[in-house]
């Protein structure tokens, strides 16, 4: 008797400590996932179909740099190794159209060059040797040619004059302290390694170069000038080998982009804009061998991020936008839609299809990170093939879904929202708001780690999609035309609205936060509704639009919700309405200001007008400004830094 309750504690005992393996997790970690997270990009597979080329980067906070690193995955064994440069700074890495070379851009001296590996010996050599850094290169079919851009150089100054720092302004940021110079198109022999200069003049290239299969041709499009502001006028451009010139593709010299000749008949695949709309969707179409032009993406009505061609005459495979995932399609050359089976299993950052119709993608959810995943076709379920940040999946994560609700303006919008752990409808929760940028953007079903990390301190983090986001379709991305403040901040408000009504959100503690137009609407919510919010976050907000169309990088960007400017008529009013600036002097909310010193996209002018409203109306603020340009921190640490802070600042009042 004794010997028998002895086995059953025994095996009581064995019992309880396999559940308690199998059910204990680790809680997410912020630290661990900011300095062990692998991040994947610049997936394509080998011309034979059988390698792809992908690239990884990891932060090394001992130096506060990222470490890149280059894979070559064979496709059937699944053998993942990783490629040994003796180059700086190789980037661009790309096959040669026969899988010949390995063809990238690497800095010498002084600039980025051209330099080919023969795939076979491992033997590389440079085969430009260009006076300026070259930017983005394109191999000739017969792999005999390379095409390249280049910036010009500046005209070198005689005697006194170079001594004169003083330079014409164009439309560009406010901080910069340099005449804008154009790039333009040369041609480079592969085998006597001599170039050409083919293009020239104050216009510049403003995409990518397809050849034609015959190799006789060139497509691009080109702007006007060298500032970036111009984004609307964009022209596609067909350049003639043997006659030497240029020729525009059509009337329009506005709204048309990326042409890539067809990769089996010779037509044209671009976007275009064809209702001239700035703040509407980019729709793709085919000009066929008739010379008339077939709108592919009007009947789906969803924002495209990229596609590939199909293995067959089906056409191309397209992905983008839908709902808080990412539709996939396949869009015949005649303009024929039909979902692929794994259409919204993911979103997807990058996808890349081989000769045998075989898919790789990398694609992320609301609790997978980011990793390679394999289809043997598109009808089939993807295989994950990559396990960097298995780690991170496997810890006690935050539930994500996504919530649906209806506009004033008579349409469905979405948001995606993480519960904490240990979530309970039993009690209530602080809500904080994580609102994206853009404007034309979205929040999506994908890994967050800031709003895990959010979650993991008690909170349900919200992230609404409002009037002005991509994911819904063209009306609701131009809603917010000439109404970027009050349209979007009700879209907002009902989705809170939305949430409370189940009952398990804490009204008191209700929190917001943004950086760029996140920032903006940030600013705008705490102005128009004061005593609403407990506390908030506002990141490089764009506080004044005028700021926007004077001072910014994006001056002449007339897009999204600002489509004229200012400073014709009586739009200054129709400004100063649309910009938080109306409600500074109304805002009640403790709110962090941050902001990059040299932002040329939303210059720090408007942290600052932001920061002295709350100060001169004695509300708790702190501005946090980060050297140096760019949009957000770009290295490791001080990106870190930044949510560290957010985070901190959302928990002083919500805790």
């Amino acid at each position: 008797m004794k010997k028998k309750l002895y086995s059953v504690l025994i095996a009581s005992i064995i019992l309880s400590c396999n559940l308690y393996g199998q059910t204990i997790q680790q809680p997410f970690n912020w630290d661990e996932f900011n300095k062990k997270a692998t991040y994947l990009s610049d997936l394509q597979f080998s011309p034979d179909g059988n390698h792809i080329l992908y690239s990884t980067r990891n932060s090394d906070f001992d130096s506060n740099k990222w470490v890149i690193e280059h894979h070559l995955m064979n496709i059937s064994s699944k053998e993942d190794s990783i490629l040994q440069f003796d180059q700086k700074d190789v980037r661009e890495i790309k096959w040669s159209p026969s899988g010949k070379y390995l063809s990238f851009l690497a800095t010498d001296e002084d600039n980025s060059q051209i330099y080919v590996q023969e795939y076979s010996t491992g033997e590389v050599k440079a085969i430009s040797n260009h006076d300026t850094n070259i930017s983005r290169f394109y191999w000739s079919h017969d792999e005999s040619k390379i095409a390249f851009i280049s910036r010009d150089i500046p005209i070198e100054k005689e005697e006194n004059e170079k001594f004169i720092s003083a330079f014409e302004v164009g439309p560009q940021g406010y901080l910069s302290d340099h005449q804008y110079l154009p790039s333009h198109l040369y041609l480079l022999d592969v085998k006597t390694q001599n170039e050409e200069r083919l293009t020239k003049g104050n216009w510049t290239i403003n995409s990518g170069i397809s050849w034609s299969l015959n190799d006789e041709k060139l497509v691009f499009t080109k702007k006007t000038d060298a500032y970036p502001s111009r984004w609307n006028d964009s022209e596609i451009m067909f350049y003639d080998l043997a006659t030497k010139s240029l020729m525009p593709f059509s009337k329009n010299n506005k709204f048309e982009f990326d042409p890539e000749f067809t990769p089996k008949n010779n037509q044209l695949l671009y976007w275009y804009k064809s209702d001239k709309n700035p703040a509407g969707l980019t729709d793709l179409y085919i000009r066929n061998e008739d010379n008339t032009s077939v709108n592919l993406s009007s009947s789906l009505d969803r924002n495209i991020k990229s596609y590939d061609w199909l293995s067959s005459d089906e056409g191309i495979l397209a992905y983008g936008q839908d709902g808080t995932t990412d539709g996939v399609w396949i869009i015949s050359n005649e303009g024929k839609i039909r979902k692929a089976s794994f259409s919204n299993s993911f979103v997807i950052s990058s996808l890349s299809i081989n000769k045998n119709g075989e898919i790789v993608l990398i694609g992320s959810t609301g609790n997978q990170p980011l990793e390679l995943f394999y289809l043997k076709d598109h009808s089939s379920t993807p295989i994950q093939l990559t396990h960097n940040n298995d780690t991170f999946k496997k810890m006690k994560l935050g539930r994500v879904e996504t919530i649906e609700w209806e506009t004033d303006l008579n349409l469905t919008t979405d948001g995606v929202v993480t519960y904490p752990p240990n979530f309970t409808t039993s009690k209530k929760y602080p809500l904080v708001l994580l609102i994206h940028g853009g404007p034309t953007a979205s929040s999506m079903e994908s890994f967050n780690p800031v709003a895990q990390e959010m979650a993991r301190n008690g909170w349900i983090v919200f992230q609404p999609n409002y009037r002005g986001s991509n994911n819904r379709g063209d009306s609701f991305q131009e809603a917010i035309m000439n109404d970027g403040g009050e349209g979007p901040g009700r879209d907002v408000m009902e989705g809170i609205e939305a949430l409370k009504s189940r009952g398990y959100i804490d009204e008191s503690r209700i929190a917001v936060s943004g950086w760029s137009y996140g920032g903006y609407m940030t600013s705008w919510l705490i102005g128009r509704y004061p005593d609403f919010w407990k506390v908030a976050v506002a990141g490089a907000a764009p506080i004044d639009f005028t700021d926007m169309t004077s001072l910014s990088s994006m001056n002449l960007t007339l897009r999204h919700a600002i489509t004229k400017s200012p400073w014709v008529g009586d739009n200054y009013k129709d400004h100063y309405n649309m910009s938080p600036l109306k409600n500074l002097s109304k805002i009640k909310t403790p709110t962090l200001v941050m902001s990059k010193v040299e932002d040329q996209v939303v210059t720090i002018t408007g942290s600052y007008k932001l920061y002295h409203a709350l100060l001169a109306n004695n509300i708790p603020t702190k501005f946090i400004a980060y050297p140096g340009g760019g949009h957000f921190p770009s290295d490791p640490i001080n990106r870190k830094d930044v949510y560290d802070r957010w985070i901190s600042w959302l928990k002083e009042y919500l805790n």
